[in-house]
């Protein structure tokens, strides 16, 4: 993964960690108001059931209707019988307030409705008078606000554990990202060099087989010089395959694209692994269904190592004489191949590892097939880098189909 997408991943994790810290203070704020709106009517209640209880204590058989209400505007209905005393409103609004469960000092004022102003916080009733005077009670709590946040507290403390959490988990996910991703580039970076320092005492063995062939041609059919050359043929494969994967990750290798007839290019690669399937008694055939040319823009280097590689493994994985189908279609805007065999198969487990580097089914006899597991790996990135897609069918001891799509070169 390139720096620019682990800036994505980290600016993403930020930006939806902040999205949920707003997320939980709004959700806050609308819990307060709540439950402000609940104090607000147990307050008002409170009031209207203590000015009750003194109305019904001074006028018996006497009904009224008691409703308060907090706005201020409304305070101009005298709601206080006459002839009470203070301590007797102080009880009653005591009392009614521990009903409602509001246990807050409270001071309160009784006054005449045509009071000029109200002090905020102010509560008091506005319904029809118990008796005809002009009266009201006004009822002012310096708390409040500590009685909203005890009743927050749980909501509180829960969002800020939650946040806490989420927090912490994101940093160590971040942080173990980072430090998996340096791991990754250091051993990209070692395997590489690797292959750089292997590939030039190979490519010493290859030239001094050549040289030796040419001075002693009685030994070119010696079988002991064959094996060497095939090894080492495929170690400088295996090499060159992962240098040029590594180089296709990073973006550092550029195609060298040029005009491809895609069907040209499936008969060539098939007509030199005929060999190959040959010494295995297989067959592989292509069908077009007619299709006369497919042109395509794109690298003939890698595209064909892509093709070979695909038959390679329908060969390599195959218990019995190998049966292999190309087949050649196209829509309006993309050319398809696909690679039928009948091969050992892949379990669903494995679908999703066969294209990652170093990655090797475990079905059946595999360890006799050499390989590092950079084949597919290889592909999928050569297609990618083409526009194309390829993707995998398969059953277990039914054999695999591979589809590859590219664009078309449009006229």
């Amino acid at each position: 993964m390139n720096i620019n997408k682990t800036a994505w991943l980290i600016g993403a994790s930020c930006l939806a960690l902040i999205l949920l810290v707003l997320f939980q203070v709004n959700w806050l704020r609308h819990s307060r108001k709540l439950i402000e709106e609940q104090f607000d009517q147990k307050v008002t209640m409170a009031i209207c059931s203590a000015v009750e209880s003194l109305g019904t204590a001074q006028n018996t058989g006497l009904t009224e209707e008691a409703a308060c209400t907090k706005t201020q505007e409304n305070c101009f209905a005298s709601c206080l019988p006459a002839n009470h005393s203070e301590p007797e409103m102080h009880d009653a609004l005591v009392t009614a307030l521990a009903r409602y469960d509001i246990n807050l000092d409270f001071k309160f004022d009784i006054v005449n409705n045509n009071f000029p102003e109200l002090m905020p916080s102010t509560y008091c009733s506005k319904e029809t008078p118990l008796t005809i005077d002009n009266q009201e009670v006004h009822v002012r709590f310096s708390n409040k606000e500590r009685y909203i946040i005890q009743k927050m507290g749980f909501m509180i403390s829960t969002s800020i554990f939650i946040l806490l959490f989420i927090s912490a988990m994101l940093l160590m996910t971040l942080i173990k990202f980072l430090r998996q991703k340096q791991l990754n580039e250091v051993s990209v970076e070692f395997f590489n060099n690797m292959a750089h320092e292997f590939r030039t005492p190979l490519t010493n063995m290859q030239l001094a087989i050549n040289l030796f062939k040419k001075k002693q041609p009685e030994a070119s059919d010696s079988k002991y010089l064959q094996i060497l050359q095939s090894e080492n043929k495929r170690l400088l494969e295996q090499i060159e395959r992962m240098l040029h994967i590594a180089k296709l990750e990073k973006g550092e290798y550029q195609l060298e694209i040029e005009k491809i007839e895609l069907q040209s290019l499936v008969q060539e690669v098939v007509a030199d692994m005929k060999i190959q399937v040959a010494e295995k008694s297989g067959t592989i055939r292509i069908e077009s269904n007619g299709i006369e040319q497919l042109h395509i823009q794109g690298d003939r280097l890698h595209l064909s190592n892509s093709i070979r590689n695909l038959i390679d493994n329908a060969l390599k994985y195959c218990e019995q004489a190998p049966n292999i189908t190309v087949k050649i279609e196209q829509n309006e805007r993309s050319a398809f191949l696909s690679f039928l065999d009948n091969g050992i198969g892949i379990c669903d487990q494995q679908k999703r590892l066969v294209f990652e580097k170093f990655r090797r089914g475990v079905h059946g006899n595999i360890h006799n097939q050499k390989g590092f597991g950079l084949g597919l790996a290889y592909v999928k990135r050569v297609v990618e880098r083409h526009g194309g897609a390829i993707k995998l069918e398969s059953e277990i001891n039914n054999g695999s189909r591979f589809y590859v799509s590219l664009p078309l070169l449009l006229r």
